[in-house]
């Protein structure tokens, strides 16, 4: 079995580089930061679930 071409993308080529992708995904704030606020059960939430 073949797989198909696939283009393959850098970080410097898709996001600006190393250190623009860390302030945008991993810094205080960034989207790593709001992905677990997001999925994480307030504390209302929780008991609510009990």
């Amino acid at each position: 079995m073949q797989f198909p071409d696939v283009t393959l993308l850098t970080v410097d080529d898709h996001s600006g580089g190393w250190d623009d992708l860390q302030k945008a995904h991993f810094a205080d704030g960034g989207i790593f930061d709001q992905l677990v606020k997001r999925n994480t059960p307030q504390p209302s939430q929780a008991i609510l679930a009990l």
